[in-house]
């Protein structure tokens, strides 16, 4: 059955989990020596998402350091799979998608990084993409909404504007304004 006389059909959200290949590398290297934990980190995780790490990599390579990581990731292991859940991905594309009028939902990718960012939205193997580093993300369903934003205003206006400092500045206008909307008891400080 489709969708009323009148009303608009709001597609779900694409939702990829790198994530889960983090927590399997975890469960197997939590304990090992470090050596064993590169090897184990490059074979069982960075290995099976190329595009992905590439794309951090590019990001934030001179700030990341996966030994450093490696001696942290045993404090946040175990709440990935909360923090992913918090993120509540497909009712926040809805609303986003709704308020800003977009005609389809976004791709999203929930990954584990090295501490370096929370949250971006970028292209991502040619494609609009929200992405969340699990390991650092801070109010999760706020941060959905943000970055989901950019994407809906972006697919709806099909603007995409790089690093043009005016123009960026009034996409996180946008995005902060769907997320008062959509949050509208949110404390301004977050």
């Amino acid at each position: 059955m489709g969708p009323r006389a009148g009303t608009v059909a709001v597609p779900v959200v694409t939702v990829e989990t790198p994530y889960r290949d983090f927590l399997a590398f975890w469960d197997r290297a939590a304990d090992a020596p470090r050596d064993e934990q590169r090897r184990l980190w490059r074979e069982l995780y960075a290995d099976r998402h190329p595009a992905l790490m590439a794309h951090y990599d590019e990001l934030f390579g001179e700030a990341a350091s996966l030994d450093d990581a490696l001696g942290r990731f045993a404090d946040v292991a175990g709440e990935v799979e909360q923090r992913f859940a918090a993120l509540a991905l497909e009712p926040a594309a809805r609303s986003v998608a709704e308020l800003l009028d977009a005609p389809e939902a976004p791709r999203a990718v929930a990954m584990v990084g090295l501490f370096t960012a929370d949250a971006w939205a970028d292209d991502l193997d040619g494609e609009p993409t929200a992405i969340f580093a699990l390991e650092r993300l801070p109010y999760a369903g706020v941060v959905a909404t943000h970055e989901l934003a950019h994407l809906s205003h972006r697919v709806a206006r099909d603007e995409y504007w790089g690093n043009q400092p005016g123009l960026n500045l009034l996409c996180e206008s946008i995005s902060t304004f769907a997320t008062l909307r959509l949050h509208p008891d949110l404390p301004l400080e977050r």
